[in-house]
């Protein structure tokens, strides 16, 4: 005998002096199907594994259990069944089909088509016999050539069992009790332990809306349980905003996170725990699902807000710029397109068809479309606006007739506000549509008057003004040299007109007044020197006491005049390039003696 041979032998004797060791009791084939392709075959596998759940249910083996509710659910077709509720109606089918197949007369186990019978007459559909319970075969899908109890007979059941529940059972080998009952009271499988269902008194048995009133009762506790616990984290959310405090966006999730938990805690306890049944359970499962949706909205609404301000840092953009704003933006957009996604999802799972209601919108939905016109357009518009940086946060600009700051460019509509402090908000397809002038991106402000000399000027004071006038704006280092215009422009009803047109240095308001103020008391000085005047629009009288003009100044403006001539540097049609050099940025601005003179700390 060879060595190897002895631990065979040992093996064989202790199988054969071991019981149970050949003879234990294991599935020979764990994987084999249900044999749906004829009615008899589905309905004896149906009736088979129902059987076999409710002998295990029995000895409270409740694997057992699930492994044979899993197995007589294959007999049935729910693809009529909402995803939401499928798990636990098909539960509730196979037990209420059970009862009901229990207390119907069956037919002969021959007179019900089997797969030859299929074959040959090319049967598609078999009713039970005085009933509306239907077996027909799929012709789609991953289920193709199966027969199945059908749709429309799976969605009446319950309807069937409420009519025959009191009715004697008939089938041979049934069971005397009704395993649809001992489900719904979930004996072995509920929270409620079976000693303390079976001192509760007799009354709250009774049914109230389809369950025991004990049900009610405990749920009501649960309700009120949940309710005080979401009542504790709505006393904790924050009640002012903080820019990207952590602290602040956790306590903002405390909230959406606790109702969730709640709303999965007590969908296990009303359908699980207390295992209601029929409609109750149906509106229960909705109505926390919608929370559960509201729930998730409000979390993925803070989760995306938290995410925008953090890009916001890392990118180092300011709070208001339009870097900022274009994140903000596409975050939000992010929120409402995976909103929508949620929305269809949980539609899907409630059993609302998504795609067909879109589809049978018909001119419904033109008209909504319609009406969502103007939406969509102010939405296209802002998109224009963050695309074409017009305008961008905090800038000062005229939009039509209004003016203002820039405050916020919304998906709908741009706030501006005016100079009166008061906020206007303008729509954004109306924003593109009217002329923008934004007076934040001007590199110089334009300075332009008009200067009326009296008549009484003569030909030398004039030309002394037109002189003093060019020196003096190149001159001032705060005026573009470009572009700088000083032109006698003409005889005016009252005056002789001198057109100054010059840039000066600068975009703010308020320095753009402050030279403004500067070169206008510079010509008032300047007029007087050549002792000329400015002229109004009135009628001057000259009578004995009235001063005439200072000769002397007079003589000393023509003398002036006569001495350019004379040296060939008449300021005429334009300075000498020379001079322009020697006087370009000569004058002390701010002017000597003023707070912001140069050189004044």
């Amino acid at each position: 005998m060879k060595l190897y041979t002895i631990p065979l032998l040992v093996s064989i004797l202790l199988a054969a002096a071991i019981p149970g060791f050949t003879s234990a009791k294991v599935d020979q084939h764990p994987l084999a199907p249900v044999d749906t392709f004829s009615p008899r075959a589905t309905l004896q596998s149906f009736l088979s594994e129902v059987d076999k759940a409710f002998a295990a249910y029995r000895k409270s083996d409740f694997e057992a259990v699930r492994k044979h509710e899993k197995r007589s659910m294959r007999c049935l077709y729910f693809s009529e069944t909402p995803p939401a509720h499928l798990e636990r109606l098909t539960k509730e089918s196979v037990w209420q089909l059970g009862e009901i197949l229990d207390r119907v007369e069956l037919p002969d186990l021959a007179d019900i088509p089997d797969a030859a019978t299929i074959a040959a007459k090319e049967i598609k559909q078999w009713r039970i016999p005085y009933t509306e319970i239907d077996i027909a075969q799929v012709e789609s899908g991953p289920r193709t050539g199966e027969f199945l109890i059908t749709p429309a007979t799976v969605h009446r059941i319950d309807e069937f069992y409420t009519r025959i529940r009191d009715i004697p059972k008939r089938r041979s080998g049934a069971s005397k009790f009704d395993a649809y009952q001992l489900y719904k009271a979930g004996v072995g499988a509920s929270l409620l332990p079976s000693s303390l269902l079976q001192v509760l008194p007799e009354w709250s048995k009774e049914l109230l809306f389809g369950q025991e009133f004990y049900k009610w009762f405990f749920l009501l506790l649960a309700l009120g349980s949940g309710f005080l616990i979401c009542l504790l984290a709505f006393r904790v959310r924050p009640r002012e905003k903080a820019d990207l405090n952590t602290l602040f966006r956790i306590r903002q999730m405390i909230l959406p996170l606790t109702v969730i938990g709640v709303a999965l805690i007590l969908d296990f306890i009303v359908g699980q725990g207390l295992r209601f049944t029929g409609v109750s359970i149906q509106v229960f499962e909705v109505c926390g699902r919608i929370t559960v949706l509201l729930a998730l909205v409000y979390l993925l609404n803070v989760l995306v807000a938290w995410l925008a301000d953090m890009v916001i840092v890392v990118m180092q953009a300011r709070s208001h710029s339009i870097n900022s704003q274009l994140i903000r933006l596409s975050f939000r957009l992010l929120f409402w397109i995976a909103f929508i996604f949620v929305v269809a999802f949980m539609a899907e799972e409630l059993g609302v068809p998504i795609a067909a209601l879109v589809a049978s919108l018909g001119v419904g939905g033109l008209a909504i479309a319609l009406a969502a016109q103007s939406t969509l357009e102010n939405l296209v518009a802002g998109l224009t606006i963050y695309g074409d940086r017009s305008v961008i946060i905090g800038e000062f600009c005229r939009v039509g007739n209004t003016s203002g700051t820039v405050e916020e460019i919304g998906l709908r509509s741009t706030r501006l506000r005016t100079l009166e402090r008061t906020l206007v908000t303008i729509p954004n397809a109306e924003f593109v549509k009217q002329v923008q002038e934004n007076y934040s991106r001007r590199d110089y402000i334009l300075f332009e008057t008009v200067l009326g000399l009296r008549y009484e000027t003569t030909a030398g004071q004039l030309k002394f003004v037109l002189g003093k006038l060019r020196e003096l704006f190149y001159a001032h280092p705060m005026v573009i040299k470009e572009n700088l215009r000083v032109r006698f422009i003409g005889f005016g009803a009252y005056s002789l007109d001198i057109e100054i047109y010059a840039y000066l240095q600068t975009r703010e308001k308020p320095t753009f007044l402050a030279i403004r103020e500067d070169l206008l008391l510079r010509i008032i000085n300047l007029v007087e020197e050549a002792g000329a005047g400015f002229a109004f629009p009135s009628q001057t009288a000259y009578l004995a006491s009235d001063s005439a003009i200072d000769k002397e100044q007079v003589r000393s403006a023509e003398e002036q005049v006569r001495q350019w001539r004379e040296s060939g540097t008449l300021p005429f049609p334009e300075l000498d390039a020379e001079e322009q050099t020697r006087l370009r940025d000569s004058l002390d601005y701010p002017p000597v003696g003023s707070a912001d003179a140069r050189g004044i700390k």
